[in-house]
């Protein structure tokens, strides 16, 4: 990970907040975890056709960020 200080350092952040321990982990999870096409390809990992598309809207390169707060067709989920 080239950007380990700064993520670290993100995360010592987050792990001192006041919040219960679940919104911590959604956080950490969702910042590492999820397989959005993003992460999928820092991971070395080839999505079809190298579309990086958001699956559900098709407007723009999908990333944890567009899905849990951008994205018009998944902000009905939240």
């Amino acid at each position: 990970m080239q950007n380990f200080p700064q993520v670290f350092a993100c995360f010592t952040l987050l792990w001192k907040f006041d919040v219960p321990p679940k919104v911590k982990l959604f956080v950490w999870r969702a910042a590492l975890k999820v397989a959005t096409r993003d992460n999928l390809c820092k991971r070395g990992i080839h999505v079809l056709n190298d579309d990086f598309r958001c699956a559900f809207c098709f407007q723009v390169d999908e990333s944890i960020n567009h899905i849990l707060f951008v994205c018009p067709r998944v902000s009905y989920v939240w």
